[in-house]
């Protein structure tokens, strides 16, 4: 059993000083304080995480369409242009290119 990268060996040697610090009468109690406090800290979390997920999806029920769905844009006049229009295009080259 590998806990927070402490093994057994490690887990019994820090049990065994804790006896021998705080008593046979006062490692019970103390560890039952510890055991409390961490069901609570985990029903805290629990509770924390469920109210923050239930809000999320609150508000991705209401707004569907903000998420990526959105409709696609308009085509570009280049692509829409006539035949005749394109070869006026292709005849008269823009100013911008100019000759080597």
């Amino acid at each position: 059993m590998d806990f927070f990268s402490i093994g057994p060996l490690e887990i019994l040697l820090i049990l065994v000083v804790a006896l021998l610090v705080l008593g046979p009468k006062e490692l019970p109690v103390i560890g039952r304080r510890i055991g409390k406090a961490i069901g609570e800290i985990r029903r805290n979390t629990d509770e924390l995480r469920d109210s923050v997920m239930g809000q999320i999806e609150q508000e991705e029920s209401k707004t569907p369409e903000k998420h990526g769905k959105e409709p696609l844009p308009e085509p570009v006049d280049s692509v829409s242009r006539s035949s005749s229009q394109k070869e006026e295009v292709a005849q008269d080259p823009p100013d911008i290119i100019a000759p080597r």
